[in-house]
């Protein structure tokens, strides 16, 4: 699952959160505090400051490193389908694999390269994005547990996986058929 919201939206309800979570945390420390015998102030003092030090950390973490950003335009593809980027910018929460595809995409990944002594350009256009994610997914650059910045890698995917299957199929003069994505080859030289 993919969350895609408004910044405001997003800091206003991650605020919200920590604010919800430090308060309670705050008050089961000072239940705590007060059921030793000897309360000490100093020590309670010094447990709430490193609470604010913590989700402070947390608030920063959540917002700098672990959501992902992406502006209008851009495509977010996830294993649910795509979904297009219409403000200016958003805020993506990953709980899921995902992938942005950059504006830069959108007619496609294109690649010039000689195949048996012979020069062809090459276009890939995306026409099923959650089969692509899913498909590729060791291929996602950024897409991590902790942190988040994920986009898909097209120059290791084109060495890794489509060039071998596109020299056999030129060979063999057959149709080419790679999953997620439509190919245009023409000959260049």
């Amino acid at each position: 699952m993919i969350l895609t919201l408004e910044p405001w939206l997003f800091h206003l309800l991650l605020s919200l959160t920590i604010l919800t979570l430090t308060f309670l945390l705050g008050l089961a420390l000072h239940s705590f505090m007060k059921k030793k015998e000897k309360p000490r102030k100093n020590i309670e003092r010094l447990a709430s400051i490193i609470l604010a030090v913590i989700m402070a950390a947390l608030y920063l973490y959540v917002t700098e490193v672990f959501a992902d950003r992406a502006s209008q335009g851009e495509r977010v593809l996830s294993v649910e389908g795509a979904e297009r980027i219409e403000s200016a910018q958003a805020v993506i929460v990953p709980f899921d694999d995902y992938a942005v595809l950059e504006r830069l995409y959108d007619f496609g990944y294109t690649v010039e390269d000689e195949i048996d002594g012979e020069s062809y350009q090459i276009t890939f256009n995306i026409q099923d994005g959650a089969l692509l994610v899913d498909e590729y997914n060791d291929y996602i650059k950024g897409n991590h547990v902790f942190s988040n910045h994920a986009r898909l890698s097209f120059p290791e995917i084109y060495e890794n996986e489509w060039k071998p299957v596109i020299q056999e199929n030129i060979r063999a003069n057959e149709e080419i058929d790679l999953p997620g994505v439509t190919v245009n080859i023409e000959s260049i030289s």
